[in-house]
């Protein structure tokens, strides 16, 4: 019995019957992500096309522009992610950057853990890139744990997308070398205030939501602390 749907999808072509038939009842807002559908959806993001070619960048401004590069494809049916690796292999297609495309099974965390642990430990990648939050935390962990014992994998370098506390806790330690993000405040903010809008029927303006790159320099600067710390004064 909501009023309203404020939704992420998952899948691009899946959800979109769904979203749909929910539409013709009350207000959906979609956010981070959209669906492959024929009408026009209230739909809040960043571009994050834009924010897979920043990432690419400061991997290159780091000096990986002859190098393995990792580059993890898990869920791809997902728009966000899947514009995220369109934006990054744009850059990465100019480079002399040795592209390796690796798949990880399974839909826990734990599992992600799993897979990213054998990843690292049996590969030669210098670098690893992930496209999602989950992904990072695990492949951030599994770096965390392998150098412990083997102090040559403390070069590889790991980057990513997303601004959980953990993220954040790793970029601290200097174990993810940079993440993506988007100003995620703002996209709950106006999704709420979108969904209300429409409940009143009422016209909201079209917002832009931020993006930027963070790395173990930059994230104590005002303008990033804000960012990663909305709710700190």
């Amino acid at each position: 019995k909501a009023d309203a749907i404020i939704i992420s999808p998952v899948d691009y072509e899946k959800m979109a019957e769904p979203i749909e038939n929910a539409m013709k009842k009350i207000p959906v807002i979609l956010i981070d992500s959209t669906v492959n559908s024929k009408y026009v959806l209230p739909s809040i993001s960043c571009d994050n096309y834009k924010l897979g070619v920043s990432l690419a960048e400061e991997m290159v401004e780091n000096g990986k522009v002859d190098s393995n590069i990792a580059i993890v494809k898990n869920n791809l049916e997902c728009s966000s992610v899947k514009e995220r690796y369109e934006g990054f292999m744009s850059v990465m297609n100019n480079t002399r950057n040795n592209c390796i495309f690796w798949e990880v099974k399974g839909e826990k965390s734990a599992e992600y853990y799993t897979e990213a642990r054998k990843m690292l430990e049996w590969s030669d990648a210098d670098a690893v890139v992930t496209f999602n939050s989950d992904m990072l935390e695990a492949f951030a962990q599994a770096q965390k744990d392998i150098s412990n014992f083997n102090k040559e994998k403390l070069s590889v370098e790991i980057y990513g997308v997303g601004s959980t506390s953990r993220i954040i806790s790793f970029l601290e330690e200097k174990v993810i070398s940079a993440t993506a993000i988007q100003n995620e405040f703002n996209i709950g903010y106006l999704a709420v205030k979108t969904a209300i809008y429409k409940l009143d029927n009422k016209n909201i303006d079209k917002s832009n939501i931020s993006s930027t790159v963070i790395n173990t320099k930059n994230m104590y600067s005002e303008e990033n602390q804000k960012l990663l710390f909305p709710f700190v004064r």
